[in-house]
């Protein structure tokens, strides 16, 4: 019996109870009928510290544990207060667990632990130093009471050395009064986190219930506030490089279409081809299947899911753009299968696609000076462009040697005008005051009289192989094409 009320003796008050206290003394503490059974510390996550035997999920006395379910910080017990995230706890209050803060992501930051709350009437005093309660501080009139200034917190309550608006000794009023380690004043004390978002290590991204950071679960929501970042990467370590860490993807399906690989790293990249195709299987766009990946360079569409990537005519080919026995071209520029067929349109006509040229022409940039007209079908040559030794090629007089728009690279013959004028000039286009030649805003056709017919479309020329066969004569005084 001697033994056991030295033990009593020896126990330590309910706010200090930490990992500095010798843990056989925690026990004791928690074993204790009331009032130390009702301490914070045997009940949840603590104020004073993290005695393990106060933490564990086993609770005998059937207290709640702190920050279990994410309530948005109500007290427990009899009366309290409530705030977000664990407010420092007002008079009242048996026990004085705060849970909540947090949502329910991984329970919550606890609030201001039982020894800062009011366990019934206030215990008598005859200095400030018999006042172990932190919550009632200070010596006044034989009862423990508020503080009202620093000076008791920092005599006998270090480190809980200041003075709250509710007069309780706590270690911060804001973040200020936190060192680099524990950054957050959160309810009264300083902690490593508050919210996911302060946990900026990448292994340790998860802010847990003592506000401390620690590797994500998908249970505890922890890259909710990661940005893209926003999958707990919890698969096997020989999975993954990224195990128990915010990711942007696990799986290609993570991804959007502009970005849809997910590489090693959990992050969504452009599809490179190393994959194939796979990255962008099953992918829609509205009702369309854009089910390939783009790996032209030249292209706004480069590494992104598209409809096509060619078809039955360009490289590489694709039966894509075949619909019922029929084939359209593919405009690889943005990888969408067009609305017209291949081999369809004739020379000077304009093209999205090299395969829309028929007898194998190609879809080329046409250019004079340096306004841009368009792409058009050309053919290409390993001859001789329109001139005075090859009149056979009147009047596709112009050189250029380059890339069509489906990158077949060769020499092409283009026409001393724009392709509207020359279409203009051949089909007997007649004009007048309404009725315009050529391309709008280029200074290209002429309309005039062309020799026994008045009124039609014409160009200017320098010489006879730059006119058509319809007008083959250059004229010598009016530099335009006419009839003989």
């Amino acid at each position: 019996m001697l033994a056991a009320s030295l033990a009593l003796l020896t126990l330590p008050a309910c706010n200090e109870c930490d990992s500095s206290i010798d843990p056989v003394k925690c026990t004791d503490l928690c074993t204790q009928s009331p009032p130390n059974a009702n301490c914070a510390q045997c009940q949840g996550d603590s104020l004073a510290g993290d005695c393990p035997q106060c933490l564990a999920d086993s609770n005998t006395r059937g207290c709640p544990l702190a920050g279990s379910g994410g309530t948005a910080g109500t007290v427990s017990g009899n009366g309290g207060s409530s705030g977000a995230a664990g407010t420092v706890s007002g008079s009242g209050g048996s026990g004085g667990v705060v849970s909540g803060g947090q949502g329910g992501t991984s329970g919550g930051l606890g609030g201001m632990a039982g020894s800062d709350v009011d366990a019934g009437p206030p215990p008598s005093c005859d200095g400030d130093n018999e006042c172990t309660e932190s919550a009632r501080p200070l010596c006044n009139d034989g009862e423990c009471a508020r503080c009202e200034t620093n000076a008791v917190c920092m005599m006998h309550h270090e480190p809980l050395v200041l003075c709250s608006d509710a007069g309780a000794c706590v270690e911060c009023l804001t973040n200020d009064d936190c060192e680099a380690a524990t950054p957050e004043c959160v309810a009264g004390r300083c902690k490593e986190c508050e919210t996911h978002a302060d946990c900026d290590d990448i292994d340790r991204p998860q802010c847990n219930g003592a506000g401390s950071c620690e590797a994500c679960t998908e249970a505890g929501n922890g890259c909710s506030e990661h940005g893209a970042r926003d999958i707990c990467d919890e698969r096997e370590p020989a999975a993954t490089e990224t195990e128990d860490q915010c990711v942007e993807c696990l799986t290609h399906a993570d991804c959007a279409n502009d970005t849809p690989q997910c590489n090693s790293a959990g992050t969504c990249v452009k599809c490179d081809g190393t994959l194939g195709d796979d990255p962008c299987m099953d992918r829609m766009d509205g009702d369309v299947s854009i089910a390939k990946c783009s790996l032209r360079a030249d292209v706004s569409t480069f590494g992104e899911c598209v409809e096509c990537t060619g078809d039955t005519l360009t490289e590489p080919s694709s039966n894509v753009c075949v619909v019922s026995f029929s084939a359209y071209s593919c405009n690889q520029q943005i990888g969408r299968c067009s609305t017209r067929l291949v081999n369809s349109r004739a020379r000077c006509r304009s093209c999205n696609a090299d395969s829309e040229c028929n007898m194998g022409g190609k879809c080329v940039e046409h250019s004079i000076d340096s306004t841009v007209l368009g792409t058009f079908c050309f053919y290409p040559t390993t001859g001789q462009c329109a001139g005075p030794s090859n009149l056979d090629a009147n009047p596709f007089s112009i050189e250029l040697i380059g890339d069509s728009l489906d990158l077949h690279d060769s020499k092409y013959c283009l026409p001393p005008t724009t392709c509207d004028a020359y279409l203009d000039a051949v089909n007997v286009t007649e004009c007048g005051p309404t009725v315009s030649c050529g391309t709008a805003d280029v200074t290209d056709g002429i309309c005039t009289d062309v020799g026994a017919a008045n009124d039609q479309c014409t160009y200017a020329c320098d010489d006879s192989y730059e006119c058509p066969d319809r007008l083959p004569v250059c004229d010598a005084i009016g530099g335009f094409c006419r009839l003989e």
